[in-house]
Order: C-alpha cells, then structure tokens, then sequence
C-alpha cells in the first residue's frame, strides 16, 4: 500500500501556535525581569490582575475590600427607567428587590489569581467581570405592582371580604386584563444590574385571564362562612365563655401579605394571642385583708376579709389546642385551670379606745361621727371627741338620710340648694351656709330658718341633709379636710 500523509487539523495547529507564543512570551519575560518577576507574582497574589474590568471600571490591582466597596458604591447611585405603555417609573436596586452582592463579586474576580500562570498571561487575556446578582422576590413582586398599578387596564383577581360590621363575606368578581410579563422584566433587570448600566427597560406586557378565579374565590367564601360558624368555648371555672361571631371573623385570615385572597384559614397567631389575652382577662388580682391592730400590735377588729387571687396557669396548652382544632375545622371547647395566689394582710394602726366607737381611726385621724338614734354628731380626731353636738335633724322618713361610711369631697360656704320634694313639687333655698358635701347629694350645712332641732324638732325633717345651726355648721366647715371619714349610722 501507498504510504498514507498524516493532516493535522489545523485548529490544533493555531492552538499550539497560540500556547508556544504565549509560553514564549512568558519564558522571555521570566528571564528578563528575573528576581522583579517574583515580586509581580507575589503582588498579584490578592490583588485583580491586570486587564481586569468590572461595569467598564479597571480594577488592577485592587484588593477585595477595595473591589467590594466600589461595587457598593456604584449600585448605590444607579437607578432604573422603566417604560409602562405612555408612562414611566424610576427606582433604585433597593426598590426594585434586587440586589448585588459586591462580596462574591470580588471573590470571583480573585479566583483568577489562584493561578501562577493567569498572573503572569493576564495582561494578554483582558477580562469582564459581571456583577453577582440576586432577588429578593418578596419586594420584586411589590415593585411589580407597582408597575402594573400604571396601567391602563389591569388584570384582576376575584377577590374576598367582609364587612367588619356584619362579619358577612362577600366575592368581588375578577376580569380580564393587562400584566406585566415578570419574567421578561427579570431577564432585563438582572443584565442591566451585572453590568451597573441603566438603559431604559421597555416592559413587556400582556393581556391574561384572571389567576384567581370568581369560582375559586366563592369557594373560600363558604369556607370562611364555615369556620366562623364554628363553636369557640372557654370554661374559666364557673361558667363558659362563647366567642362571638364576628370576634371569631376577626381571627381568620384570608389574604396575604401582598393583599392578595387566599384560602381562608383561622391564623394560628391571632388564636393565639387572642386566648392569651381572654385567659388574662379572667385573671383575678388577690385583695389584700385590713386588720386593725392597737400599739402592742394586737388585731382589734378585720376591716376588711380580702380575698385570694386566681392566675390560668394553662394558656399556652389551651391555645395550642384551639389552634390544632380549628386547622382541622372542628368545633373547640378549652378549659382555663388555675393558680390560687394568696391575699396578704395589711395592719392598720388605730387609736386606743377607737375600737369601741362607730369607726375605728388612726391616731390623730379626723372623722364625723353621726347617730341618727340620739340625734347627735362628733367631730373626733382617733378617739378622741373635739366638737359634740345634739343640734340637727336628719331627713324624713320619705327622704331618709343615707347610712354608712362616706368621706367629705366638697365644701361650700354658701350655696342655694334646689331639687324635688316627696309629692314632686320642686323646691328652692337661697344662701344656704356652711355646706360640707359626704356622698352625693347629702351633706351638713347651717338652717338659719329653723328655731329647733335635735330629738324636739317636732318630726319636720330635711330631704336627706344633716341640718345644724350654722355656728356647728361652720365649725364643721372649718375644721373638716377632703376625704375625712363621715360615719352615718343608728
């Protein structure tokens, strides 16, 4: 047989060219820089190699920091034009939900200089970098409504709500319109950010079909109707509480961040927090008892029982079980249990020989002692009487004077008093004196137009008041400070 030429594919023939000459190069300038070589490697190590291009920015011989920081600041600055139809919006990456992230970017930039080779060849082999970018959808999809929000007819979802009065949901109808095609406006961010340009972004838009449909959207209104019929019962230890149903209507949730009807469902949450909140309020602070003690610190008489408190101690279980049951669309009946929290006993010092009387006073306190029985009343300041006076009437038997324990809270020196006798007949009576409101109403105060009083004042009695002449009257007005204790008793 003829001998056979071996052909060499002329492809590999360039290629070897390429790599002798640039091994060639190389070689020549190893040799000649000698020892400077070693340093230019060495300089090289962390920095951008030369011929190292980042949005049209040289970076040689930057270091990454310094890489990182001039993305930062280049993304900061720029902005996008979008056109929508006739109309144009402007943002920032920020607005837009994308980001760059000027770390990784510098980190790629670097990778080249893992190899002693790239070092040395990089002047012959110029390179672009693009920026490393991502998206955050949860604002890329906001900014996409926002550039739909400016066109002319747009697209719409059937819809649900309620009324916040009623609690009644209702399904707005969806209809045909335009959108912006979002992946197309992806593609176009993302070239336009890798490269820190800022071209007009021309939006795509198209004419589509409502993604969520009349008949989808009526579907969640019979759900929603559904769960907010269901039985929601608390026992708080003697009797139930039932949530109401529009309280119930308010722990459903049915759209989402965005404002957009999903399938309605109770939002573990708000049932949550709203069972925290009805378990605290069921809650009972304890009341703490009054003792009264003489100065050996013995207890006189208990002025006040108190009484303990009660505390859930099982919120958190009832609410996990609220929350589980709905889920699954089952009626719920929680059972609140309780902490008794025990009242303290506060001791308050009184007078000596105070136990004995109609109020037992701290030493020193001042207080107006009325009998109704003997027709008489004592100015005392703790147990011991400063005024005394059997000079008064109280009301008649139609208009009796109130019994208990009140406290001065008004006083006037001069007053016309009005209201309604007992057959309905208004009354008048100009400048009465010297009046010390106790409760409402009643009070003590000068009758210059009476010439008797006490037990012979003949049984013509007042509308309730503690009438008295008016130099006790004054007296009284005198002495007696705001929230003295009155004691009206037989």
């Amino acid at each position: 047989m003829d001998a056979v030429e071996s052909v060499e594919p002329v492809a590999a023939k360039k290629t070897g060219l390429k790599l002798k000459i640039t091994a060639g190069i190389a070689a020549v300038l190893a040799i000649t820089l000698g020892g400077s070589s070693v340093a230019y490697g060495m300089y090289f190590e962390d920095r951008a190699l030369p011929s190292v291009t980042i949005a049209g920015q040289d970076v040689s011989g930057m270091k990454e920091a310094e890489i990182a920081k001039m993305i930062t600041d280049q993304a900061g600055k720029q902005k996008l034009k979008f056109k929508v139809g006739e109309k144009e919006v402007t943002a920032t990456y920020a607005e837009i939900g994308v980001e760059t992230d000027a770390e990784a970017t510098a980190k790629n930039v670097l990778k080249a200089n893992q190899s002693i080779w790239n070092r040395f060849t990089a002047y012959f082999n110029p390179t672009k970098q693009q920026v490393v970018t991502k998206f955050n959808e949860t604002k890329f999809n906001d900014f996409l409504g926002t550039l739909e929000k400016t066109l002319d007819k747009p697209r719409q979802d059937a819809a649900l709500n309620v009324n916040a009065e009623t609690g009644e949901f209702s399904v707005v109808p969806g209809k045909m319109g335009e959108v912006v095609d979002k992946e197309d406006l992806r593609t176009q961010v993302e070239a336009q950010v890798m490269n820190l340009t800022s071209e007009p972004i021309i939006t795509k838009i198209v004419s589509l079909e409502p993604e969520l449909t009349d008949a989808e959207v009526t579907a969640f209104q019979q759900k929603a109707t559904e769960l907010a019929n269901l039985d929601l019962t608390f026992f708080e230890g003697e009797e139930d509480i039932t949530i109401e149903y529009l309280q119930k209507v308010g722990l459903i949730s049915f759209k989402d961040a965005a404002g957009k009807t999903v399938e309605p469902k109770y939002d573990a949450d708000k049932v949550r927090e709203f069972v925290a909140k009805l378990a605290e309020q069921t809650n009972e602070e304890p009341e703490p008892a009054l003792h009264n003690v003489n100065g050996a610190g013995k207890v006189l008489a208990v002025a006040k029982e108190g009484k303990p408190g009660w505390k859930v101690n099982n919120a958190s279980a009832v609410a996990d079980a609220a929350v589980n049951s709905l889920a699954a669309g089952k009626a719920f009946r929680g059972e609140f249990t309780y902490d008794k929290i025990q009242q303290k006993v506060e001791t308050r010092l009184i007078a000596d020989g105070a136990e004995n009387l109609a109020y037992q006073a701290a030493p020193g306190e001042r207080w107006i002692d009325i009998n109704l029985s003997n027709y008489t009343m004592t100015a005392y300041e703790g147990a011991t009487p400063v005024f005394f006076t059997d000079q008064i009437v109280p009301g008649a038997n139609e208009t009796p004077t109130v019994v208990g324990k009140f406290a001065v809270y008004l006083k006037y020196n001069v007053q016309d008093m009005r209201g309604t006798n007992f057959d309905g007949t208004p009354y008048l009576t100009k400048g009465v004196p010297w009046v010390t409101y106790f409760h409402g109403g009643y009070a003590i105060h000068g009758a210059p137009w009476r010439s008797v009083f006490g037990l012979g004042h003949g049984g013509n009695g007042t509308h309730g008041c503690i009438n008295t002449p008016t130099g006790n009257a004054k007296w009284i007005y005198d002495w007696s400070q705001m929230g003295d204790p009155v004691v009206v008793h037989y």
